[in-house]
């Protein structure tokens, strides 16, 4: 079991993959970037892995629509793995490419998430808000445990809104169980109403 902490703005240019145990913090407040010329996901939890991740901020840095300046998702946590979000923790300021992949998290393993936020996460197919999945949470045959935190912003149309096809949550295959925590403030453009969720074919939630 590793700790990592982060003392210093960290910029990836390329992703951080974990098959072990891993804590990535910061006591200082310092944040993980990725950089303007990198389009990929910043971390992959692989099978076997567990990231937890606590008082940290990861930025996707992204925050124009245009086609060729989107992303992939954030975080990829493959089956078999396992994501903690845990207090302190803020997803941020990504624009991801509904055509290749979701936009914040998108989960195949588990992800619990006991506190944090998840905002400003938005998709795009093209160079408008016309969207396949969902902004903050893809889940496609994992398992989402939300038992605290929040996914948005406090009113449509602030800083802190995900928006996508569903705003905040699209289940396409697996669960979403919704323990606590709070989900608001998220702008679903085609289909999920306030919240934003979506169940598809073989979906919970």
């Amino acid at each position: 079991s590793d700790v990592i902490d982060v003392k210093a703005n960290i910029e990836l240019t390329s992703a951080l993959t974990v098959s072990g145990n891993v804590t990535v913090k910061s006591s200082n407040g310092s944040s993980i970037l990725r950089a303007a010329s990198y389009k990929d996901n910043m971390f992959v939890v692989a099978n076997g892995g567990t990231l937890a991740l606590e008082n940290i901020t990861i930025n996707g840095n992204r925050t124009s629509q245009q086609t060729a300046d989107l992303a992939t998702e954030m975080i990829v946590v493959q089956a078999g793995g396992t994501l903690n979000f845990n207090d302190g923790t803020t997803l941020t300021t990504n624009r991801g490419n509904a055509a290749v992949s979701g936009g914040g998290i998108t989960v195949m393993g588990t992800m619990n998430m006991n506190g944090g936020k998840i905002v400003n996460i938005h998709m795009h197919n093209t160079n408008n808000v016309s969207t396949m999945y969902g902004a903050a949470i893809t889940v496609k045959g994992g398992t989402v445990n939300m038992n605290n935190g929040t996914i948005g912003g406090s009113a449509v149309g602030t800083a802190d809104q995900n928006d996508g096809r569903n705003g905040a949550v699209s289940v396409l295959s697996g669960t979403f169980n919704m323990y606590g925590g709070t989900i608001s403030g998220n702008l679903a453009n085609e289909q999920g109403g306030g919240a934003g969720a979506s169940v598809g074919t073989g979906g919970q939630g």
